[in-house]
C-alpha cells in the first residue's frame, strides 16, 4: 500500500518521541477521598491496595499503576492519574494503553504539547489504532497545526476510508486551507454515513457560505446541533465503564427503565444505593421498579426507606398511598394522597387516584372537587369525564352530569358505555327531562334498535318512564327481570320497576354497587396513575 507524504512526515516525528528509560517512579499525591461517595471511596482504595501488593515483575506492577491511573482518570482526577500513567509507562515501555490514555487526559485538559507527545508514542506501538489518529488530528487542529492534522487524518482514512469523524477532521483541514469544495464533498459523505451527527451541518454551513451559496448555508445552519461524529474507541469505552458513582447507576437505571428492562433498572438502582446509601430519590425509584415487577412487599420497604430520609417527599407519599390501596387500606391511602397533593399541588396523579378512592367511599362531592382540579376545557380523558359525570349525578348535580357526558362523547362518539351514560343520566335527571323530554326516548330507541341487548332495553325502559310512558316502561322492565340474574343489578331493576308502577322515573343511571362507581386501585403500569419516575438529582 502506498504511504502518502504527510503520513511519512508524521511517522518521522514519531521516531523522535521519547520513551521512558529506567524504573525511577514518581511519587503520586493521592487525593483526599473523604468527599466522595462511600462506594467510590472503596473502589479507589482497592486500586491503591493493588499497587501496594503488586509483585511478579515490572509488567504486573505496570498494570497495577495503569489500572489505578484509569480509576483516577474515570473520576477526572487528572493529576494523580497522569503521574500514575507515567509510572506505568516507566515500568512497561511497550504497553500501548498507558501512553494513549495519558495523551487523552492531556487532551481533555488542553495540554496540546503533552497530548501530541504521548499520542505519537502510543501510535508508534500500535499504528493501526484508528481512534488514536483521529484524536491526534483533533489535537493538531486545536493547536493550529494543519499540516500535522492532515497527516493524522490521512492515516485514519487509510485505515477506514468511510470513517465520519476522520472525514470531518479532514474537511476542517480543507476549510482552514480555504479548499471549500473539497471540504463540502467530505462533509456530505460524512452526513450520509452518520445522519444523526448534527454538528456536521455547522461545518457545511460555514463551507457553503464561503462558496457564496447562502441558501444551502442557511439550510444547514438550521439543522446544526451538538452531536459530533461517533467513532469507536475501545480504550475510552473501557475507561468510561470504570465510572461507578451513584449518578452513573441512576442514569443507567433510568435508561433501562425507559427501554423496558426492569430487572436491569432494579439492579442499577441497588448499585446506586450501595455507592450512595440513604438517598431518598433512589429508594423511591427502586420502589417503582419493584412494584412494576410485581414485588409489592419489597416496594413498600423501599418507600418507607425513602420517607425515612425525606419525610416531606410528595412522590414518596403518593407511592405509599398507591401501595396502601393495593392492600385495601383506603383510609390510610387517602391520608397519604392528601399529603402528596399538599406537597405538590400541580401533580395530577394523586388527585386522580384520590378521586377514584373517594368514589369507592361514596364521597362523591369530594370526588367531584378532585376531578375538577384535573379537568379543563380541552380535556380528552374520557374515563375521567365519565367518572366526573357519575360523581356529579350522585352528588345531586345531574344537569352538570349530562353536560359532562356530552363532553366525553365529543371525544368518543361511538362509545356504547358513554352513550348509555348520557341517556341514563338524562332520563334520571328531572331538569334534563324538562329541558328536552323527547330527546332521551329518541336516543334510547335508536340504541335499542341498533342492538337489542339487556343494557339497551333497560335504558329504553328508563327513557320511557322519564317520558311519562310508565305503563310501557313497566311492561318492558318486567320482561327484563324475567331473564336477569340476581345481585345488585337485579335489585336496581326491581327498584326501578316499583318506581315505574308509581309513575316515577329512575333516580340514578346505574346501581350504587356498580363497578362504575367503584374504580379499582390503578396499577403503576396504568399511565393514568404514572407520575414521572424519580430522576437522578
Amino acid at each position: 500500500m502506498r504511504v502518502r507524504r504527510p503520513v511519512l512526515f508524521l511517522i518521522a516525528l514519531m521516531m523522535f518521541a521519547g520513551c521512558a528509560k529506567g524504573v525511577q517512579l514518581q511519587e503520586v499525591g493521592h487525593p483526599d477521598l473523604s468527599g466522595l461517595e462511600p462506594g467510590v471511596q472503596k473502589w479507589l482504595m482497592t486500586g491503591r491496595l493493588r499497587i501496594e501488593s503488586a509483585d511478579g515483575g515490572r509488567k504486573r506492577q505496570s498494570a497495577a499503576w495503569g489500572n489505578m491511573a484509569m480509576l483516577y482518570h474515570a473520576y477526572e482526577m487528572h493529576s494523580p492519574a497522569q503521574t500514575s500513567y507515567a509510572n506505568a509507562i516507566a515500568l512497561d515501555e511497550n504497553n500501548f494503553r498507558w501512553p494513549y490514555l495519558l495523551a487523552f487526559s492531556h487532551q481533555r485538559l488542553g495540554n496540546h504539547t503533552e497530548a501530541e507527545k504521548y499520542y505519537l508514542r502510543a501510535m508508534q506501538l500500535d499504528a493501526d489504532y484508528l481512534a488514536g489518529w483521529i484524536h491526534l488530528g483533533q489535537v493538531y487542529l486545536d493547536d493550529t497545526q494543519p499540516a500535522k492534522a492532515e497527516a493524522a487524518f490521512s492515516r485514519a482514512l487509510e485505515i477506514d476510508p468511510e470513517n465520519a469523524a476522520a472525514l470531518t477532521g479532514m474537511a476542517r483541514f480543507h476549510i482552514a486551507n480555504r479548499d471549500f469544495e473539497r471540504a463540502i464533498g467530505q462533509l456530505e459523505t460524512a452526513v450520509e454515513i452518520q445522519p444523526t451527527a448534527s454538528q456536521l451541518h455547522y461545518y457545511l454551513a460555514m463551507a457553503y457560505r464561503q462558496t457564496g451559496d447562502r441558501e444551502l448555508a442557511r439550510q444547514h445552519m438550521e439543522q446544526r446541533g451538538t452531536v459530533t461524529p461517533w467513532f469507536e474507541d475501545k480504550l475510552l469505552i473501557e475507561l468510561s465503564a470504570l465510572h461507578r458513582n451513584s449518578r452513573t447507576y441512576l442514569d443507567n437505571g433510568l435508561a433501562a427503565f425507559e427501554r423496558g428492562d426492569l430487572p436491569a433498572a432494579a439492579e442499577n438502582y441497588r448499585l446506586a444505593l450501595e455507592s450512595k446509601p440513604g438517598d431518598a430519590t433512589t429508594h423511591l425509584a427502586l420502589s417503582w421498579v419493584l412494584e412494576l415487577l410485581g414485588k409489592s412487599a419489597q416496594a413498600r420497604v423501599q418507600v418507607e426507606l425513602s420517607l425515612e430520609f425525606d419525610p416531606d417527599s410528595a412522590k414518596a407519599h403518593y407511592s405509599k398511598a398507591r401501595l396502601l390501596e393495593e392492600t385495601g387500606d383506603d383510609d390510610q391511602a387517602a391520608k397519604h394522597y392528601l399529603i402528596a397533593i399538599a406537597g405538590d399541588p400541580q401533580a395530577e396523579p394523586p388527585k386522580l387516584l384520590l378521586a377514584n378512592l373517594r368514589m369507592r367511599q361514596k364521597q362523591f362531592k369530594q370526588a367531584v372537587d378532585l376531578f375538577r382540579q384535573i379537568d379543563d376545557a380541552d380535556n380528552a380523558d374520557v374515563l375521567l369525564l365519565f367518572r366526573l359525570a357519575l360523581s356529579l349525578h350522585a352528588s345531586g348535580d345531574c344537569l352538570a352530569a349530562v353536560a359532562t357526558m356530552e363532553r366525553a362523547l365529543t371525544w368518543q362518539a361511538n362509545s356504547g358505555t358513554l352513550n348509555l351514560g348520557l341517556i341514563r343520566s338524562g332520563s334520571s335527571c328531572p331538569l334534563a327531562v324538562m329541558a328536552d323530554q323527547r330527546r332521551w326516548l329518541t336516543l334510547a330507541r335508536q340504541m335499542f334498535e341498533t342492538r337489542r341487548s339487556l343494557d339497551n332495553a333497560e335504558t329504553l325502559a328508563m327513557a320511557l318512564a322519564a317520558n311519562g310512558e310508565a305503563g310501557e316502561a313497566t311492561r318492558l322492565q318486567q320482561s327484563l327481570l324475567t331473564n336477569m340474574p340476581g345481585g345488585g343489578a337485579k335489585r336496581f331493576a326491581e327498584d326501578n320497576q316499583e318506581r315505574y308502577r308509581q309513575g316515577l322515573a329512575a333516580v340514578r343511571p346505574w346501581p350504587e354497587d356498580s363497578p362504575f362507581y367503584s374504580p379499582p386501585p390503578a396499577p403503576l403500569a396504568d399511565k393514568r396513575a404514572m407520575a414521572d419516575l424519580p430522576a437522578p438529582p
